[in-house]
């Protein structure tokens, strides 16, 4: 399957905001490699997408620059005001927490005290913490089956649980 790259601002004159040549974060990348110009223009696709850009997968072996691109494409949304000047970028390891599915879920969603043994307060996840921002999920498929499955909801409807909490919360984020 070839990836799609949609014109993500029509101009009233019939140009596409791709279409102009734009001084950017992305031009710190070094490199010639049409494999690397493509993912470069797929990126400021994903950003500029409206309304408020795509949620994007980057996938590649290790030591490719995952990290590096979603920085950039962090950079580049708030260079285009894709996002405000205050968006954070969070990043994290999904790997880290592998190995106990209930600790890697209360750090990204947060958690309510008395969820579970040691709960002893409120917590905020990182995707309170990303909010109007961007959240880069790395090794994202050593999430848990029930994370995925908030991962989605969150991606379709903006809005998230803690763990324990019967209260919906929103946060409104771009997913790398």
């Amino acid at each position: 399957m070839q990836p799609v790259i949609a014109n993500p601002i029509d101009k009233p004159d019939g140009r596409s905001a791709m279409d102009k040549p734009i001084a950017t974060s992305f031009e710190t990348l070094i490199g010639s490699n049409d494999g690397l110009k493509v993912a470069i223009q797929q990126a400021k696709a994903a950003i500029l997408y409206p309304p408020r850009g795509l949620h994007t997968l980057l996938h590649g072996p290790s030591g490719v620059g995952k990290t590096t691109l979603a920085r950039l494409m962090h950079a580049f949304a708030l260079e285009q005001e894709a996002l405000p000047l205050d968006a954070p970028f969070v990043s994290f390891n999904c790997a880290d927490y592998a190995g106990n599915p209930q600790l890697l879920m209360a750090h990204l969603f947060g958690v309510v005290r008395g969820a579970y043994t040691g709960a002893d307060r409120d917590r905020a996840g990182l995707v309170e913490q990303a909010h109007r921002g961007i959240l880069f999920l790395d090794e994202v498929h050593r999430l848990p089956p029930e994370g995925q499955e908030m991962l989605f909801y969150l991606m379709d409807r903006e809005r998230f649980r803690r763990m324990g909490d019967a209260k919906e919360r929103q946060a409104s984020l771009l997913l790398l």
